[in-house]
């Protein structure tokens, strides 16, 4: 290919303009996600009647004998503390449930804190781990017409092995996925 001596300049001046302007122009990248830093997120899922009773328990052993809040809630909160400290880079959000919340409520939430994060500015964030704490709303799975309580549904976002059948009401099978895997692990 042939460029005449016009065409030549012009395409050097560009050239150089877009060098000096890169070169030139301070553009501030300390808010990109390359630069943040990433945080694991676990939800801990908490029965709203639990978190709010504000009844002092002793505790189980002498060991607790010299706590100060001896609440349920300060003893969740002192939890959600923990888990920031012993799992390094991570940050622990008590989601407080409704007993009567439906699954698919909570599934949203759950998704959302996985593929958005929630909603920090100063570091990257994703959903690594649920904790259910309490009386919660677990979902029930439809499977040939067994139906069985499965945490699946609060742990699997990616390929999902269930997805809500609105006709049925129901959580069932997604044909599509054969090999179904969470991406998040859980406790309760």
């Amino acid at each position: 290919m042939i460029f005449s001596a016009t065409t030549k300049r012009v395409l050097a001046t560009w050239l150089l303009v877009a060098i000096l302007t890169t070169q030139t122009l301070q553009i501030d990248i300390s808010k990109s996600r390359a630069t943040q830093q990433h945080l694991g997120v676990v939800a801990i899922l908490v029965d709203e009647d639990l978190y709010s009773n504000s009844t002092d328990y002793t505790g189980l052993s002498d060991d607790y004998s010299g706590l100060q809040n001896t609440t349920l809630k300060a003893r969740i909160d002192r939890y959600a503390e923990l888990v920031q400290s012993v799992m390094p880079l991570t940050k622990a959000v008590i989601i407080r449930t409704q007993p009567n919340e439906s699954p698919e409520n909570i599934v949203e939430v759950l998704q959302k804190l996985y593929f958005e994060g929630d909603g920090s500015e100063d570091a990257y964030t994703q959903l690594s781990g649920v904790v259910l704490i309490g009386n919660l709303p677990i979902p029930v799975v439809n499977k040939n017409e067994n139906r069985y309580l499965s945490l699946s549904p609060y742990t699997d976002f990616e390929d999902q092995a269930y997805l809500f059948n609105p006709l049925s009401g129901d959580l069932e099978p997604n044909p599509q996925v054969s090999n179904p895997q969470p991406e998040v692990w859980h406790g309760v």
